[in-house]
């Protein structure tokens, strides 16, 4: 009987063991990560799940990228399809209708706009486009260029009807350009990490261009660790570890351009 005892209490801890064997391996993470070219920059997004679930973290990561999409499709300046450009064609001479991304977006840059007593503005495009003919020619742009650009900006100049059945955008100032590139991003990116928490991941990572968002966990340690770029020398200024956090960085080390000798 005391034989047999003993072997219960073994038989109990090699299945103590086992179990705990099992479940740890359940509790096992994995991610899927992949950096594309989007928006004019390289964009990387990752998803973090248990370890046997890559097919589903791979679709996780696709459908990131299909909002990271989207936004650029509607948004960006350089597409001659996007409703951003459209509306830059015509808002001065008839209201725009506007999709519910868009008008999402254009409402929070309107309240950022007004937070900053119109720091920020997005209808900064006809200044963009002169700064960006400046470079091209190598001289930097007149004092009546620089007026000439600023009369036609002004988020104050910009009317949406809420009321209208979509709503629609109007200019008030002919030659105005609405510019979302200094929030679009941000927004994809919002959008990416819905998408992969929408998916069941324990974790995720989207990263364009250097603005960032992260939720949850890597799957090889507990914190996302961030490293900030050095911008006046080579190396690593600082790395910031993240669960559920944002970093928004810019240098010029990647892109500038010079005018007259002067970066």
């Amino acid at each position: 009987m005391k034989r047999l005892g003993i072997a219960a209490a073994v038989g109990a801890v090699v299945a103590l063991l086992l179990i705990s064997l099992l479940r740890s391996r359940e509790a096992e993470l994995t991610s899927v990560r992949l950096s594309r070219e989007v928006m004019g920059t390289i964009a990387t997004v990752e998803a973090v799940g248990p370890a046997g679930d890559r097919q589903a973290l791979q679709q996780a990561v696709e459908d990131a990228y299909v909002a990271i999409d989207e936004v650029n499709r509607r948004m960006s300046t350089y597409r001659a399809d996007s409703l951003v450009s459209r509306i830059n064609r015509h808002a001065a001479e008839e209201p725009v209708p506007l999709d519910p991304w868009t008008l999402q977006v254009v409402q929070i840059a309107r309240r950022h706009w007004e937070l900053s007593d119109g720091a920020f503005d997005p209808t900064v495009g006809p200044l963009i486009a002169v700064w960006r003919q400046a470079g091209k020619r190598d001289k930097l742009p007149t004092e009546a260029e620089l007026a000439a650009a600023r009369a036609r900006t002004g988020l104050d100049e910009v009317t949406l009807d809420l009321v209208a059945d979509p709503p629609t955008i109007r200019f008030e100032v002919e030659g105005m350009h609405i510019d979302l590139g200094g929030i679009a991003k941000g927004h994809a990116i919002d959008l990416a990490i819905e998408r992969l928490a929408s998916h069941g991941c324990v974790g995720g990572l989207v990263d364009i261009g250097g603005d960032l968002r992260t939720f949850g966990r890597p799957a090889d340690d507990s914190r996302w660790g961030v490293a900030v770029r050095n911008p006046f020398k080579a190396g690593t200024l600082r790395v910031l570890m993240l669960n559920d956090g944002a970093v928004c960085t810019s240098g010029n080390y990647y892109r500038f351009t010079e005018i007259a000798g002067r970066p």
